[in-house]
């Protein structure tokens, strides 16, 4: 699995395309707290209780599309362990404010910090710390679907081979390892996607409606998985249109 808008390094390269893959390094368990945005954009806000440091950190972003803009002055902060969720109906910034995080695409302005320190976007420290399935997925021509995620693997050997393995069997994918991604089903594909996040390294992860193209079965249990994926000592923030991925965040981010 590679993003289509950018390239990663480190580990192995094919046809060009490189991923990166570096073991991440337990964060700090302390709380800290989602701010509320600005101009009419609101939160839930999360107390923070000790200062702790947030893993990804968003400060008065600002984005506009031509003459539409679409975040203005919004703030956002994730704190180890969390689940944030971001809601708004279609064209409120969800999306823009994932990309901007993840150096997809350049914000006119605000600034994003991890560990509370400036984090350039498009730096491959950045990258290796953040993993964005944001629905552009590009996929290797002739490789399996367990080839892309070996790729992604932080260890090597049979250990790689069985990690991920078990990563598909998460998402209920065990019978598409050896498939290629063109063969795939949609719902197929996203669970597929989906299972990089149990294999490629990573503090923050990034999803834009994880939900999409989910079967019912899948859809109900992507909760339980996000609550996993988070654990104690990672965050997500994930734009969703589904009351059950809302539920089971910590906190909502509401854009307008």
């Amino acid at each position: 699995f590679f993003s289509s808008r950018r390239r990663h390094t480190r580990y192995i390269s094919v046809t060009g395309v490189q991923t990166c893959a570096l073991p991440i390094s337990r964060a700090d368990l302390a709380d800290a707290r989602l701010t509320p945005s600005q101009a009419g954009q609101t939160t839930r806000v999360i107390a923070r209780e000790d200062g702790g440091t947030a893993l990804l950190e968003g400060r008065a972003l600002r984005h506009a599309w031509d003459d539409t803009t679409v975040l203005d002055g919004v703030d956002v902060l994730l704190p180890p362990g969390r689940i944030v969720a971001v809601v708004g109906p279609n064209g409120s910034g969800k999306s823009t404010l994932l990309g901007g995080l993840a150096g997809r695409l350049r914000l006119d302005a605000g600034e994003v910090r991890r560990r509370g320190a400036p984090s350039p976007v498009a730096s491959r420290r950045h990258a290796r710390a953040v993993h964005a399935l944001l629905g552009d997925t590009a996929w290797l021509p002739g490789l399996t679907v367990l080839d892309h995620l070996m790729l992604l693997s932080a260890v090597g050997g049979p250990e790689a081979r069985a990690a991920c393995l078990e990563a598909l069997a998460r998402v209920g994918g065990d019978r598409l390892a050896d498939r290629l991604p063109a063969s795939l089903s949609s719902g197929q594909r996203q669970r597929a996607v989906l299972s990089t996040a149990w294999v490629r390294p990573w503090e923050v992860l990034l999803l834009d409606e994880p939900e999409r193209h989910l079967d019912p079965e899948s859809a109900r249990m992507l909760p339980r998985w996000l609550r996993a994926l988070a654990g104690t000592d990672r965050a997500i923030l994930v734009a969703t249109h589904a009351e059950e991925v809302r539920a089971v965040a910590d906190s909502v981010l509401h854009l307008r």
